[in-house]
């Protein structure tokens, strides 16, 4: 599996070694930050993470895909973070390719790529001219959304416990995790195995809200 943490910001880049091996390498508060969210991955069951700063970023239509999981404290920062995930269910993707296609998104696919070939060889998907990327770039209508019914109805369920967990008020936050929301759902299980441990909050009401430390590191 693997695992992404994305987060804007500077970096310096550099070679160290010797000149029996050289290896690029990039360092900054902020290259820290994201090699962070990525360790954070595992903890919270998800394969993508996303920073605040980096979801301010994006366009409203992309940031409508995102969904608010937990806000921290990382080491090395005395500043909260809101994370961030995506609203893709990225364990269905390989069988999704497979299912039937109303929408032609897969003959879109293979077009793209036949167009690809004939091109005389390899182009990034990016580009080509969109005219909206999310609706028409073959691997994006090809994602298995989390947009159908269930799938909306438990993450408003799960919106609605982180609320409650960010007001510091687990007991009902688990009571909805534990009832309405998919038991599988690795931000649930994450929200809960914290509270379950904590019975109550041990930081509160910073920038708003309940925030809790990240060990991983």
């Amino acid at each position: 599996n693997l695992g992404m943490g994305l987060h804007p910001g500077w970096a310096i880049e550099g070679a160290i070694g010797s000149h029996h091996k050289i290896d690029p390498s990039y360092l900054s508060p902020h290259v820290n930050m994201a090699a962070r969210l990525e360790a954070a991955t595992k903890q919270y069951g998800v394969p993508i993470l996303l920073s605040d700063s980096f979801v301010e970023i994006l366009t409203p239509a992309v940031r409508q895909r995102c969904l608010a999981i937990d806000t921290v404290m990382v080491k090395g920062s005395n500043v909260p973070t809101t994370l961030y995930t995506v609203k893709a269910n990225f364990d269905r993707y390989d069988s999704h390719l497979n299912d039937s296609d109303p929408s032609g998104a897969l003959d879109k696919r293979r077009d793209m790529r036949h167009a690809t070939e004939c091109a005389g060889g390899h182009i990034s998907f990016s580009d080509y001219p969109y005219l909206d990327e999310l609706d028409e770039h073959p691997d994006l209508t090809c994602t298995p959304w989390m947009d159908d019914g269930d799938s909306i109805e438990m993450l408003g369920a799960f919106e609605e416990a982180y609320r409650l967990y960010r007001a510091g008020d687990f007991k009902r936050s688990m009571a909805v995790l534990e009832s309405r929301v998919d038991p599988t759902f690795g931000p649930a299980v994450a929200l809960l195995g914290y509270m379950q441990s904590n019975p109550g909050p041990t930081r509160m009401f910073q920038n708003g809200g309940f925030v809790r430390e990240l060990t991983e590191k």
